[in-house]
C-alpha cells in the first residue's frame, strides 16, 4: 500500500487505460523472475498494482454506471459460476490456484509457458467476483457500516496477532479437531474484529498513522459551516 501510495503523483497525471495496461503488463511478467517475491513484497505489489490503480481512475458516475441492473444479471451469474468451478475442481487445480497468494514464480508450475494465463484467469476472476460482490453493498448505512469505516487498525494490527499465535503453536495444536478447530477460529477472528474496532483502538490507530489531525478537523467542521 506504501509504494501505491507512492506512485500517486507519478500517475496522476496520465490517462488511466495506460497505466491499467502497463501494470497488467507488469504483472504477467513478473512471474517469470525468480527473484520477484516474499522480499519486500515486490510480487504482490505488481500483481495486485491493476486493482489499485483501477480503484483510483475508478470515478463514482463509471461506478454507478457499472452498477446496473443489465450488469448485475450478468456479472453475478459468471462470479457463482467461477466459485463453483473452484469448489468442485479446486483440489485438480491444486497448483495452479496456489498462485492467487500472487508471490510465487511460473516456475512453481508444471508448464511455465501456461504462467502468463493462468495469472490473468486468476485477476480476471478476482476482479468479476469483486464486482459481483459490489452488488451486494446496501447503498445508505447500516449497523455494520461502523466495522467497515474503521477496518485499518483491523488490517494493520491483526498480522501481529496471528504470527503471536502462529509461534505459540495454537494452529499445530488445532489442525487435529477438524472443524472443531474452524469454529475456534471463527470466532477467535470475530473476536480480534471486535476487540480492534474498539474507538480507543481505533483513535490511537489513527493518530499514530495521522490519518486525522486536529487541523483536518477543524477544517472539515468550517467546509460544513460553509
Amino acid at each position: 500500500m506504501i509504494v501505491w501510495y507512492l506512485t500517486i503523483p507519478l500517475v496522476r497525471k496520465c490517462k488511466a487505460v495506460p497505466v491499467l495496461l502497463l501494470t497488467v503488463v507488469l504483472a504477467l511478467t513478473a512471474g517469470y523472475f525468480k527473484n520477484v517475491g516474499d522480499f519486500l513484497c515486490l510480487s504482490r505489489i505488481l500483481v495486485f498494482g491493476p486493482f489499485f490503480y483501477l480503484g483510483y481512475f475508478l470515478e463514482q458516475k463509471t461506478l454507478e454506471k457499472a452498477l446496473q441492473p443489465k450488469f448485475q444479471r450478468l456479472v453475478v451469474p459468471c462470479a457463482e459460476a467461477i466459485c463453483i468451478f473452484i469448489l468442485a475442481y479446486g483440489a485438480r487445480l491444486k497448483d495452479s490456484l496456489g498462485m492467487v497468494y500472487e508471490n510465487i514464480s511460473y516456475y512453481e508450475l508444471e508448464e511455465v509457458w501456461k504462467g502468463p494465463m493462468v495469472r490473468l484467469s486468476l485477476m480476471i476472476a478476482a476482479f468479476l467476483i469483486s464486482w459481483a460482490i459490489m452488488f451486494c453493498i446496501p447503498r445508505g448505512k447500516t449497523r455494520l457500516s461502523v466495522i467497515g469505516q474503521n477496518t485499518m487498525p483491523v488490517y494493520m494490527l491483526h498480522r501481529i496477532l496471528r504470527d503471536i499465535l502462529m509461534f505459540a503453536g495454537i494452529y499445530d495444536y488445532l489442525g487435529d479437531w477438524g472443524w472443531i478447530a474452524f469454529f475456534i477460529l471463527l470466532g477467535l477472528s470475530a473476536g480480534i474484529v471486535y476487540v480492534l474496532n474498539n474507538s480507543h483502538v481505533v483513535n490511537q490507530v489513527n493518530r499514530i498513522l495521522a490519518l486525522h489531525t486536529p487541523q483536518l478537523i477543524r477544517n472539515l467542521k468550517r467546509q460544513r459551516a460553509r
